[in-house]
Formats: C-alpha cells, sequence, structure tokens
C-alpha cells in the first residue's frame, strides 16, 4: 500500500501482510517501488477538499503518475523477459540511464572483426563497447530500426 505517512493509526488498518510504502500519487519518483512486482493495482487515493488544484493534483495527475510508473514497471518486465537484442528501440532511447545496461552483453573492443558474428548480424554494422573511462560507446550504422 502506498502512504504518504506512516502513522500507527494507518499501519493498524492495514493487513500484517501488505507491505507499505511511503509516496505521494503527486511524485512520480516515489512511485516506483510501489509498482515493483504488482500485477494490479487498486487506487483509492481521493483528494481531501474541493480545491480545483487539490482535485488536479490527487485525481487527475496522481492516476496518471501511478499509471505511468505501472506502465513502465510492466514495460521493463517485457524487456527482460524478451532476452538479449541488439536492436531494442527502448533500450537504445533510454541508453542514458544505468538500468539499460542490464541485458546487453558488453566485450571489450578488438582490432579484429568476429567473423562469426558479422556473418550473423542480420545487417547491422555498429560497435558497442566500453571506453577506457569506463564509459558504453555506440558506434555504426542500425539498419531496420
Amino acid at each position: 500500500a502506498l502512504v504518504r505517512k506512516a502513522d500507527q493509526e494507518v499501519v493498524d488498518m492495514l493487513p500484517r501482510s501488505v507491505e507499505i510504502v511511503l509516496g505521494d500519487v503527486g511524485d512520480p519518483c516515489t512511485l516506483k517501488a510501489a509498482v515493483e512486482n504488482c500485477n494490479k493495482i487498486i487506487y483509492c487515493a481521493t483528494a481531501r477538499s474541493t480545491i480545483t488544484g487539490d482535485l488536479f493534483r490527487v485525481d487527475y495527475q496522481g492516476v496518471y503518475n501511478v499509471t505511468k510508473a505501472f506502465q513502465d514497471f510492466n514495460n521493463k518486465l517485457a524487456q527482460l523477459r524478451a532476452g538479449k537484442s541488439s536492436k531494442s528501440k527502448l533500450l537504445l532511447a533510454k541508453f542514458k540511464s544505468a538500468d539499460s545496461l542490464n541485458g546487453w552483453e558488453v566485450r571489450q573492443g578488438t582490432y579484429f572483426q568476429d567473423v562469426v558474428a558479422f556473418k550473423y548480424d542480420a545487417g547491422m554494422d555498429a560497435k558497442f563497447e566500453l571506453s577506457e573511462t569506463g564509459d558504453a560507446v555506440f558506434s555504426g550504422k542500425f539498419d531496420g530500426l
């Protein structure tokens, strides 16, 4: 259960089997842990006032934020289940994040080409290497993306 404050009154209302995560539906950064390993969400949050800003933040933006966090988590699961793909568009698009390196096989580059890999690369003329400073580097041309 996502709760804004872990007050004893709130904790006592919930069954012991419920994992409590501190967060706020208005703050997307706090929702990642709340949706982790969930397969369904029941959204019970509601604004406690009739002020338009509160209604928008909880009843509209909150639903949007929770839905997006849930979709992102499920998308991440789908990527991991799909296996290693040298042409995953989403991994290329999110390459800036540290998590995007998961699922890639990274090898130190060599001057000589790997003849077997070249034969079965399906038209991909690109390299993915680690630089001397530990940065990941893509170079080359990607056909069919």
